[in-house]
């Protein structure tokens, strides 16, 4: 072909035999190609094989009459053969389409329809229109004129729809896609050129002729010729809508409008009819398209959803924790899905009794439920039977049974075992966690308060006694903020064992909250322990000392000393006012000093109604200014002189009279009165602190004065400003305070706490730890301690003279803080003998009421500067 095309060019005066030898050797080319391949059907190749010789020949008669010199007429002979080329090439192509699809495929006509349209109107636009408006073309020129591109849109709509089936494009037909757009090329600009009367023999728009020639004998030689007729490349699928394929559909579809706008913008729109039924066509084409790529979505997705199911299903049987078995009317198993083996143990239930897997204990129970299921009720869902494994294991199975015996794909019935094993023991676990503390492992609120009605109620029918004990521990306050929350546990655990220990297993102990118990005691015959026994037991059993890890290797002694508050049934009428009686003797027990229990009466109503009422007038007394102060004179141990005064407040109730802190103190921790009356005690001892120097005719020999602070006061957020505000507004200097704190203040929230300290003493202001030994390990603290003075508790004074330890106890306390450079002032000193031990110990200073009792203010300023007391 590439010879024979350049000798068509190099010598035009022998075209007529050069052009007729490339299409002939063309259709040549199909013949060889069709007997050396054996495609499975022929007769297509044949048949563009046969469109070639004919469109040669229509050549040949043309350019032999041309050569004889003749103008062949139009249209000629010769037009009857070239026409005569797009039946048989077209019948070529429908059968190349129905070898490759097998069956009817509407979305690949679609997708050819669509650019043929969009052709079709290009060509009727700038091809055949202008043919049948010339007016100088008869009627018969005007038909053949029109028949060329229709022929040719012809062609292009069953190539399009060819390429258009899905599956891979074999190299030959690619070849003859090629070889009929060479075609439709040259026959394209073939109609311009003869509509402006520019066309001549042997110019490039043969070029597109010889593509066409050169296309078809390669694509029947080409190997994979038979791909195109061949049963086995068939595809039935439905066109997928790829990204190309789509962006095709579109610029096809926008053919109608580019038209439009064309002829616009050339001033005059003369095809609207044929452009609008275009667009109309396109629309509709691409509808149809839209609409069968939804159905074959919804179709792929249905036969993925089906075939997912079924896989699904069948890895849930083979993969599923639930055994799924099939059991015949005689009570034998047929089948056993695959977990059975992995949830019971055995290898192969088929033929087994399906009593052999239940415990005897329940076979009662299967048997009911099968008789149910063949009745055909459906309510044996839920089933709890034991289950026994290969191994003789038991489990906890649930166990639904269903009748489908009536199935034929079934015929037995179908039980469904599960394991819960774990979830019953999760259940039973949440059950004893919703009922139970989860520190100490009793009962909690709930549960208590639950046995209690129960209880109640049985005891009213008996005519029994029912008991109730509330339980507080004394200082546990005290052992969370030394020593930690984590030691605070372990003596709560310490304690409820210990109480459990005492009551037996008749009897309910509880954890209320904190460190707070109760303990139910069931009197329902003799043998059962008195309340007022078992409360007795309790106080003596937690008197004993604990000691408790702290997890570093280290161990602390602790005290679990509780009171008691004993109630029963006898004087209560329901079970919440047992319990408020028990509530009102723990308050009893507190107030006797605590260590101790006490059990209801009475008239502990009015003592409740009169702590309530101190607690409610309390607020209002800081507020009327009902508190006075007095102070304790504190000297010097060897000469007896004072040195300074400790201030301490009363409370003149208007109606009960003067009050010691005994009575108020605690109900002032308990409501927050604290804060602000230890705020009217600093600004007032100072105040009159400062006058005392003031009216004094000479400098007092009072060096200061002590002022006690709550942890909740100085804990306040800008203590230290108070203090500072308090010193300025008294005019007092800062030397002159001494501020008593307790251990447990200084040992809790170290940081915070010393740093408040340090900026206390830098202002001038003396810090005292009051009732020192009486916390916990404090000497390993005393070294790194930001105070001025220990402050000895009168429980060690008390005993000095008797008690060997305790006086070398002492002894050891002003030998530390004296190596320590620490103040030592011994609290509650009563007797001659105590002064004398103290000061040959070396104890710089005291107080108690040896020297005196707590003063008025006015009688201050007598004591100071003599000697007070009874010299040893």
């Amino acid at each position: 072909m590439a010879v024979l095309t350049a000798v068509y060019y190099a010598w035009p005066g022998s075209h007529v035999f050069s052009w007729g030898a490339i299409g002939l050797g063309a259709a040549a080319a199909i013949v060889v190609g069709v007997r050396v391949h054996r495609p499975a059907r022929r007769l297509p190749w044949y048949l563009v094989s046969a469109s070639l010789v004919l469109f040669v020949a229509g050549d040949t008669v043309y350019y032999v009459k041309t050569a004889a010199g003749l103008t062949p007429p139009f249209p000629d002979w010769s037009d009857v053969l070239y026409l005569l080329v797009y039946p048989l090439l077209t019948g070529g192509l429908v059968l190349f389409i129905r070898s490759r699809s097998g069956a009817r495929n509407r979305a690949a006509l679609l997708d050819a329809l669509v650019p043929t349209v969009s052709l079709g109107l290009l060509s009727w636009v700038y091809l055949i229109a202008p043919y049948t408006r010339d007016a100088d073309l008869t009627l018969l020129e005007k038909l053949v004129s029109v028949a060329y591109p229709l022929g040719d849109v012809l062609a292009l709509s069953f190539l399009l729809r060819l390429l258009a089936l899905p599956g891979r494009k074999p190299g030959a037909l690619q070849l003859l896609a090629l070889s009929l757009l060479g075609l439709l090329a040259s026959d394209v600009v073939y109609g311009m050129a003869r509509l402006d009367s520019d066309w001549a023999v042997g110019g490039p728009i043969d070029l597109g002729w010889i593509v066409f020639y050169a296309g078809a004998g390669l694509a029947a030689l080409h190997p994979s010729m038979t791909a195109l007729t061949g049963d086995t490349v068939r595809e039935t699928a439905a066109v997928p809508a790829g990204g190309r394929r789509l962006v095709l559909l579109t610029l096809a579809a926008l053919v109608a409008p580019a038209v439009l706008l064309a002829e616009h913008l050339n001033g005059a729109i003369v095809d609207a009819p044929v452009i609008a039924a275009g667009s109309a066509v396109m629309f509709m084409l691409v509808m149809a398209r839209v609409g069968g790529l939804l159905t074959d979505r919804i179709t792929l997705a249905s036969e993925i959803s089906r075939r997912d199911s079924e896989a699904y299903f069948r890895t849930l049987i083979l993969s599923t924790s639930d055994v799924i078995l099939i059991v015949d009317d005689d009570d034998t198993v047929r089948y056993a899905s695959p977990s059975a083996t992995t949830v019971l143990g055995y290898p192969d239930l088929a033929g087994s009794p399906l009593s052999g897997i239940i415990a005897d204990t329940h076979h009662d129970a299967l048997r009911d439920a099968l008789v149910v299921a063949r009745a055909g009720h459906d309510d044996t869902d839920g089933l709890d039977l034991t289950a026994v494994t290969a191994d003789r294991r038991l489990l906890q199975v649930e166990c639904a049974t269903r009748d489908l015996r009536a199935d034929p794909t079934v015929r037995g019935l179908v039980l469904t075992v599960r394991d819960v094993t774990e979830r019953r023991r999760l259940e039973n676990d949440l059950a004893h966690q919703a009922f139970h503390d989860h520190l100490t492992g009793l009962a909690n609120r709930v549960l208590f308060r639950n046995r209690l009605d129960h209880a109640y109620a049985v005891a009213a029918l008996a005519g029994h006694e029912l008991g109730v004990l509330f339980i507080d521990l004394d200082d546990f306050k005290e052992v969370n903020d030394t020593l930690g929350h984590a030691i605070g546990d372990q003596l709560l655990i310490a304690v409820g064992q210990r109480i459990t220990q005492i009551i037996g297993v008749r009897n309910t102990a509880a954890r209320m909250g904190g460190d707070e118990f109760a303990i139910l005691i069931s009197a329902a015959d003799p043998q059962d322990a008195d309340p007022e026994q078992v409360a007795a037991r309790i106080v003596e059993a937690l008197a004993l000392p604990v000691e408790l890890s702290d997890g570093f290797g280290g161990t602390h002694v602790v005290s679990g000393a509780a009171s008691v508050g004993v109630a029963t049934s006898q004087d209560a009428k329901s079970p919440t006012e047992l319990l408020r009686h028990a509530d009102l003797a723990l308050y009893l027990a507190k107030g006797v000093g605590k260590g101790t229990w006490q059990r209801y009466r009475a008239d502990l109503h009015a003592a409740m109604v009169e702590r309530l009422a101190l607690r409610t007038a309390l607020h209002e007394a800081v507020d009327a200014e009902q508190f006075v102060l007095q102070y304790q004179p504190i000297v010097d141990v060897r000469t007896q002189i004072v040195v300074g005064v400790e201030a301490l407040v009363r409370w003149q109730h208007p109606e009960r009279g003067l009050l010691s802190p005994y009575h108020f103190i605690e109900l002032a921790e308990e409501n927050g009165a604290i804060a602000g009356i230890g705020e009217w005690v600093l600004r007032e001892s100072l105040r009159q602190f400062a006058q005392w120097h003031h009216e004094a005719e000479q400098a007092l020999p009072l060096r200061y004065v002590s002022v006690n602070v709550s942890a909740r006061q100085f804990r306040q957020p800008g203590f230290v400003d108070r203090v500072r505000a308090a010193l300025a507004a008294a005019g007092a200097r800062p030397e002159w305070l001494l501020l008593e704190i307790t251990e447990s203040l200084v040992l809790r929230d170290a940081e915070q706490v010393w740093a408040d300290l340090e900026e206390l003493r830098a202002l001038g202001v003396r810090i005292a730890i009051d009732d020192f030994g009486t916390g916990y390990s404090s000497l390993s603290y005393l070294r790194q301690m930001p105070v001025d003075v220990l402050k000895i508790d009168k429980s060690f004074i008390d005993d000095i003279l008797a008690s060997k330890q305790q006086r070398a106890l002492v002894n050891a306390i002003v030998t530390l803080a004296r190596n320590l450079d620490l103040t030592v002032v011994a609290e509650g000193i009563e007797d001659a003998g105590q002064r004398s031990m103290l000061a040959r110990m070396g104890c710089p200073y005291g107080q108690g009421y040896l020297f005196s009792r707590p003063l008025w203010p006015a009688d201050v300023p007598a004591i100071t500067g003599v000697i007070i007391g009874v010299p040893a």
